[in-house]
């Protein structure tokens, strides 16, 4: 059963910890060391630790995190491509008309192309939904076999997680945790996104890590 009291209450179960996670999430780029810390609280939940890591293994924290990054982008991909598929040949095209001073060839291209565009953007739409439900157990598939980079993509895997009760449950907290955090953290001036940020990060994390813990562990020693 997953614990989403032990969950939300673990970001702040070592004030020192804590801290460091909030002050490095202020510094682009660095604070993708925080991404990677999410993904080593998710390793200790799968092992059966609950207790925050150290903030040590820099270099693994940063690439962890990069790596992470990197599997949602490449999931999110298609979307991307059907965005520059379709709106590219009319952004030229609108160009061209313009250089020509073709006025009425400039209305007739927008007004032709604004059904396809509209089109394309919800598909898209669709796709990067679709994606946000998948990407967190693609992550925690790296992180289960050991940062393994293939296993982000082990699709057999994924889809056996995706589609259960108990992930979709998790998935749903998340996403309305993750508002009511940054809506009432965002009253602290400054500083209550990026305390938000660590927070929803550090619980997630924990929350998809403990699906996980029920699979067959096999992370590196």
């Amino acid at each position: 059963m997953v614990g989403y009291e032990k969950a939300i209450k673990r970001p702040v179960q070592d004030f020192e910890k804590f801290a460091i996670g909030v002050v490095l999430n202020f510094i682009p780029i660095v604070n993708l060391v925080v991404s990677g810390y999410g993904l080593h609280c998710a390793r200790n939940t799968i092992r059966g630790d609950n207790s925050l890591p150290e903030w040590d293994e820099w270099v693994d924290l940063f690439v962890h995190g990069l790596v992470s990054a990197i599997i949602g982008f490449i999931y999110n991909l298609p979307a991307i491509f059907l965005v520059l598929a379709s709106i590219g040949p009319i952004i030229l095209g609108l160009f061209t008309a313009v250089i020509a001073g073709d006025t009425s060839m400039v209305f007739a291209g927008l007004a032709g192309a604004v059904g396809g565009v509209i089109l394309v953007l919800i598909i898209s739409l669709i796709w990067i939904l679709i994606a946000a439900y998948i990407i967190p157990a693609a992550v925690l598939q790296y992180v289960r076999d050991g940062f393994r980079f293939s296993s982000a993509f082990n699709l057999r895997q994924i889809i056996e997680m995706v589609f259960t009760m108990q992930y979709l449950i998790v998935w749903l907290f998340v996403w309305i945790y993750s508002f009511v955090a940054f809506l009432l953290l965002s009253f602290i001036p400054i500083v209550g996104s990026v305390v938000a940020l660590f927070v929803i990060e550090v619980t997630s994390m924990t929350l998809f890590g403990e699906l996980y813990s029920t699979k067959e562990a096999a992370i590196e020693p």
